[in-house]
């Protein structure tokens, strides 16, 4: 047992030993360091807020399907969808896959995912003004 805790102990520091980015925020603002001592953090412990929020602008001005406060069900849904399609568009072993099984050819079945992306779950609901 103590050879595990000793494994997790270098694991920690080794991970300690380099800063914490998220993707292609390499900026220091958006470091996010691990806690000093070889605790857990504490829920209670708060990150900076500003950081945050600044991170969710640049990651909702990034990717659309992030969403934001006044995101409804069904645009959360569309934007699943639609990433769901340009994926399947991209891979095209998927879309070979997809054809085999349709009994279609692959430019056939481009063809209908790119159509499926204008609507993806139909029409959207009408917005109730408040």
């Amino acid at each position: 047992m103590k050879q595990a805790q000793g494994i997790d102990m270098h694991c920690r520091e080794a991970v300690r030993e380099r800063p914490v980015y998220y993707e292609s925020l390499s900026s220091p603002e958006y470091q996010l360091p691990l806690p000093k001592d070889n605790s857990i953090a504490d829920p209670t412990d708060t990150i900076d807020l500003t950081s945050t929020v600044k991170l969710n602008i640049v990651l909702q001005s990034k990717y659309v399907g992030t969403g934001h406060a006044d995101t409804i069900k069904h645009e959360w849904l569309a934007n699943q969808h639609r990433d769901s399609y340009a994926s399947f568009i991209g891979h095209t072993s998927l879309l070979s896959y997809f054809g085999t099984a349709e009994n279609e050819c692959t430019a056939r079945v481009k063809f209908n995912l790119m159509e499926k992306m204008v609507q993806p779950c139909g029409p959207p609901p009408a917005r109730e003004e408040h």
